[in-house]
């Protein structure tokens, strides 16, 4: 079997997209949001790959490389499987494929998320990853979900993000300070500007009518992103509060707003991943009534050398 590994193309979303929704379905992935990636990867940080035998696509890996402290690089690099050619070399192909992308953008570390599974897990120990950190992915069934917070605080309002166009740049740098001191999230803090819009804010009208931004006068202090598929899932993209604003029931009141929003909009399930040791996050996914569904791990290999590459 020849297992051919290239850049993605436009007539590949389809199958990404299937791939993605077979293994990782706690995933929102829409035609949209592969297309903005794709169009920006000529030379970008951000790339995406496909596997394929003969015309059939039979694996997907979206990578990337960010600046981290002290002027160093990282990369991260997710292959994921069509179960049908699992055992089939379809997974070293890509992971081989992924770390030459990594040597080339001068990265010091590889990181990848693994499912919590025997097989998944083996998989990156045997290609020299190490197991780092653990994600808790919860879900929630919307039909079930009612209103919950008591409100905000006098000052801070509730806004849809499709009601706070030409913000994008305040809203990128308040994410910014929030989520410095999240644990594990050194890729969204590498991110520059550009890829946050192409990664993050790339959201289609549906998504900016049911995500939340959190503000306090003329401060954004907050948010709640929700991505949407068309199987009547959303996936939280991202939910943060400004450190100088916590412990006021902002991420609790905009991430209800935006389940409430998206439960009137007909959507069904909602899914939702946080590190295991972000205990505030994880309590406030508790009151809205997520239960658990899956874990992962992280897990990071070391660069050893930075050297020439042919791909």
């Amino acid at each position: 079997m020849v297992i051919e590994v290239r850049e993605a193309r436009r007539s590949d979303i389809r199958e990404i997209i299937r791939i993605r929704q077979a293994v990782t379905p706690h995933l929102a992935t829409t035609e949209r949001r592969l297309s903005a990636i794709l169009e920006s990867a000529n030379g970008k940080s951000i790339r995406q790959l496909v596997a394929s035998v003969g015309r059939r696509v039979v694996g997907e890996a979206l990578l990337g490389v960010v600046a981290t402290s002290g002027g160093m690089c990282a990369a991260f690099g997710n292959p994921h499987v069509d179960p049908d050619f699992e055992n089939r070399g379809v997974g070293t192909a890509l992971a081989q494929r992924v770390y030459g992308y990594a040597i080339v953008g001068h990265a010091h570390e590889l990181h990848a998320w693994v499912n919590d599974s025997a097989h998944a897990t083996a998989f990156a120990q045997s290609h020299g990853y190490v197991r780092r950190r653990q994600a808790k992915i919860q879900r929630l069934e919307l039909s079930k979900f009612n209103n919950l917070s008591s409100g905000l605080p006098l000052g801070y309002e509730i806004h849809r993000a499709l009601d706070v166009g030409g913000m994008e740049h305040a809203i990128y740098s308040a994410e910014a300070k929030a989520i410095a001191d999240e644990p594990g999230e050194f890729i969204r803090q590498g991110l520059s500007f550009s890829d946050w819009l192409v990664t993050v804010w790339n959201m289609s009208l549906s998504e900016l009518s049911l995500s939340s931004i959190v503000t306090y006068g003329s401060q954004v202090v907050g948010a709640s992103y929700l991505e949407c598929d068309d199987r009547g899932v959303c996936a939280s993209g991202s939910t943060w509060t400004d450190p100088d604003h916590r412990n006021q029931g902002i991420a609790m009141a905009a991430k209800e707003s935006a389940l409430l929003r998206a439960k009137g909009h007909g959507y069904s399930m909602a899914y939702t991943s946080n590190d295991g040791r972000n205990a505030a996050m994880r309590r406030i996914n508790h009151r809205l009534g997520y239960e658990h569904f899956r874990d992962e791990w992280r897990y990071s290999l070391k660069i050893e050398a930075n050297v020439g590459s042919n791909v």
